[in-house]
């Protein structure tokens, strides 16, 4: 019977040789790693912790954030119906709130007040003024209506006619009348100097007061009415106010003027607080005034000279 025992070395030796022939292979990575070094671990350990880590966003502004949560929880804006342009006359601010329309300037407002009291005040007040300074020929007719019916008016006088009619000017502060300064020789102040808008209130004023003893301040009208802002200041320096007219009678302003239409034109524009003009050397004016004055008693006015009329003065 044979024996196999002499094979079991050779057999050993095979495998010998084949673990000895496999060794190489198994080395290999490990060789490749050495020679790769450090380099190949480090960088396989950044790509895997790259791939492990969440990716990273800018940061969002705290302004930004809050914004977003704000219009986040800010209702959408309701739709507006389209708005029609308002009318110029009634359009109003949008920034600021409705008020009432503008009334007129402070001095005016306080005019327009005195009138509509004086208005509707029983025995409302109008003031008859009268300017001489040409004809005297109607002034005696005209002061005996005025006296036989008590009226008191106020007279603005020129001083060439206080010159050359000394009687009339004394017989007006006699019967109570007011006397104001209407310049010397009438001219337009506008076209003088200073100094000749002076001389012509300081000659006046001396001829007038030297006739009756009485001064005409604080009262002077302008001839023609013709003021500006110079000629108003002018003649404040000198003491004196400027008195105007709301109401022209019309008696100088057109000529042929009668009775009747100074009469149907005054009764049917005055109001309490006017200040009517009048000329002394007006015929149909002294005509005209015994109706004027029953036609103002009717309507309840009483005529007072401008110092009693308690409205202010138009200037």
């Amino acid at each position: 019977m044979s024996r196999r025992t002499p094979s079991r070395p050779q057999s050993r030796g095979k495998a010998a040789g084949s673990r000895t022939r496999r060794r190489p292979s198994a080395l290999i990575p490990a060789l490749v790693l050495t020679a790769l070094g450090g380099a190949a671990t480090g960088l396989l350990l950044s790509l895997s912790r790259q791939a492990e880590a969440p990716v990273s966003r800018p940061p969002v502004p705290a302004a930004a954030t809050a914004a977003s949560g704000t219009e986040a929880r800010r209702p959408a804006p309701k739709r507006q119906a389209p708005r029609t342009a308002a009318p110029a006359a009634t359009r109003t601010s949008a920034s600021s709130p409705s008020r009432a329309p503008a009334g007129p300037a402070p001095s005016a407002a306080r005019t327009q007040a005195s009138r509509k009291t004086a208005e509707a005040a029983p025995g409302g007040r109008v003031a008859l003024t009268f300017d001489a300074g040409a004809s005297a020929a109607p002034a005696q007719d005209i002061l005996k209506t005025l006296r036989e019916r008590s009226v008191r008016c106020t007279f603005f006088l020129t001083g060439r006619f206080a010159r050359d009619n000394p009687d009339i000017v004394r017989s007006i502060v006699a019967d109570g009348h007011e006397p104001g300064n209407h310049t010397f020789s009438h001219p337009d102040l506008r076209r003088l100097e200073d100094d000749g808008i002076r001389e012509e209130l300081r000659r006046a004023e001396e001829t007038i007061s030297a006739i009756c003893g009485r001064s005409t301040r604080p009262w002077f009208r302008p001839p023609f009415g013709a003021r500006d802002g110079r000629v108003l200041k002018v003649a404040r320096e000198e003491g004196y106010e400027c008195v105007y007219w709301t109401l022209d009678s019309w008696d100088s302003f057109r000529k042929g003027i009668t009775a009747r239409e100074i009469r149907e034109r005054v009764l049917g524009r005055v109001k309490a607080g006017d200040v009517v003009l009048f000329h002394i050397g007006s015929r149909a004016t002294a005509d005209a005034l015994p109706d004027i004055l029953d036609g103002l008693a009717e309507k309840g006015l009483e005529c007072v000279p401008v110092s009693q009329l308690g409205s202010p003065v138009p200037h």
